[in-house]
């Protein structure tokens, strides 16, 4: 009997079945598989070397052009014109004019210099004896002590009368008690008084104030004193008090 020439595979449990062996079977697919891995493997994009520009950048020095902007640059020249730079001494004129101005450093105060200093005036006024005589002769001393170091200290402070400058409140608060006895009801209602006109400013306190140098700084300040001293002189001629 002549064999067929039919090629016949075993299947799992021994059967013949119609094909090829099982062996070329099992590359057929296994070749399959790796078409499709190597298909797959061909459409990811290839990995980009790795650039060390950044890194050599990064550590490189720098150039000599960039370095000559850096020193050549208005901001580098300010600093440096400013860190050489040295103010002008203050003369011994000036400081000396700056102390009294400010009454030994009250009128730093932070708030209401003026107020504290006022304050300070009627404290001094109280404690000291001061006869009648005595008492003009220190208003006198201050306000052309006081002139002079306003105009001084305006100059070295700038601006037209700073706050700092408080020897005008010492002036005005001893003007408004100059012809009254010194005790504390009167000190406290003068000191009260002077503060309120020294705020408004009545006429011509406003006006004054255009003076130029230390006159404008003081000039204001005396007549809101003189305001003061007129108010409780009335008071007690009307009423007795204070």
């Amino acid at each position: 009997m002549r064999p067929s020439s039919r090629t016949f595979r075993t299947g799992s449990r021994g059967s013949a079945t119609p094909g090829s062996w099982a062996p070329s079977s099992t590359c057929s697919w296994t070749g399959r598989a790796r078409t499709r891995r190597s298909r797959g493997r061909a459409a990811r994009p290839a990995r980009r070397p790795r650039s060390t520009a950044s890194s050599i950048s990064a550590t490189a020095p720098p150039s000599r052009r960039g370095t000559s902007r850096a020193r050549a640059s208005p901001r580098w020249k300010a600093t440096s014109s400013s860190a050489s730079g040295c103010s002008r001494p203050v003369s011994t004129t000036t400081r000396v004019a700056l102390v009294i101005a400010t009454v030994g450093g009250a009128g730093w105060a932070p708030v209401a210099p003026g107020t504290v200093a006022s304050a300070l005036t009627a404290l001094l006024l109280w404690l000291v004896p001061f006869s009648r005589a005595g008492l003009v002769l220190f208003f006198v001393a201050v306000t052309l002590i006081g002139t002079w170091a306003a105009e001084h200290a305006e100059r070295a402070l700038g601006g037209k009368d700073p706050g700092a400058i408080v020897i005008d409140e010492v002036a005005g608060m001893t003007l408004s008690v100059l012809a009254l006895p010194l005790t504390l009801p009167v000190l406290a209602v003068a000191f009260a008084l002077f503060r309120v006109f020294d705020i408004v400013k009545p006429f011509p306190a406003g006006k004054a104030q255009a003076l130029r140098g230390g006159a404008g700084v003081m000039v204001d300040d005396l007549i809101a004193g003189l305001y003061a001293l007129a108010v409780v002189v009335v008071l007690r001629a009307l009423v007795g008090w204070p």
